[in-house]
């Protein structure tokens, strides 16, 4: 299938473009932004968000801006069509909102509109983010990997390979140095999703969520040397 793919399947990382003009990168990552909308029907981590549906489009669109200063955007294209899929990689080393500018791209603007109890619960889940891994990889085992943070395929694009395609190309950079590949999730949609994509399945630890309780889960695939630690 993969095989099939790259005939006409463009796998980009335009963070990484030196050629690429600011205007068209602005274009291209509100569009990146939009098909991740679109993936996650309008409802990316709404009750978070308080609710507010106008808050979901920005809110991802600060997270590709993070990316882009402080990890690598990978981009799925088809002729004639455009973005079809978007994941948003940290390499070994680099970590989602570790710095004051990956904040200040977006992410500090959309907690000033929340209220504080959902700004709270942000603050908490963050830490989360970083105690759930080490206690189900072990510590520090996410910042020697490469950490996926979002990923999305639009709707009428999914099951078609396009997301395996987005996995497949950092996989093959993390061979390069044995480095595992990792990722988290919140409750149970995902698990047969990375199941299938060969990801070993960590979890769950129960976490509160602005609505309840709910289970974080990790998932690891191993690409080389890393497998016998």
């Amino acid at each position: 299938m993969l095989d099939s793919l790259q005939n006409y399947l463009d796998i980009q990382c335009p963070s990484q473009s030196d050629t690429l003009s600011a205007q068209l990168a602005k274009e291209e990552f509100r569009e990146a932004a939009r098909v991740l909308h679109e993936a996650f029907h309008k409802r990316y981590f709404l009750p978070a968000l308080g609710g507010d549906e106008t808050l979901v489009e920005p809110f991802l669109l600060a997270h590709v801006r993070a990316t882009i200063i402080g990890g690598q955007l990978f981009i799925a294209e088809l002729p004639d069509t455009g973005i079809v899929g978007v994941a948003l990689w940290f390499r070994p080393g680099e970590k989602f909102l570790s710095s004051d500018e990956q904040r200040n791209a977006g992410w500090n603007e959309t907690m000033e509109l929340l209220g504080d109890v959902h700004r709270k619960w942000w603050d908490n889940f963050l830490s989360l983010c970083n105690t759930v891994p080490d206690e189900l990889y072990g510590p520090s085992k996410k910042l020697a990997s490469y950490h996926l943070q979002t990923f999305g395929v639009l709707p009428a694009y999914q099951k078609k390979g396009y997301g395996m395609a987005l996995m497949a190309a950092v996989e093959e950079k993390a061979k390069l140095t044995s480095a595992d590949v990792v990722l988290k999730t919140m409750g149970e949609s995902a698990v047969p999703i990375y199941e299938k994509f060969g990801f070993e399945v960590l979890g769950p630890i129960v976490v509160k969520t602005p609505h309840g309780e709910g289970n974080a889960y990790c998932f690891r695939k191993h690409t080389g040397l890393s497998a016998s630690d």
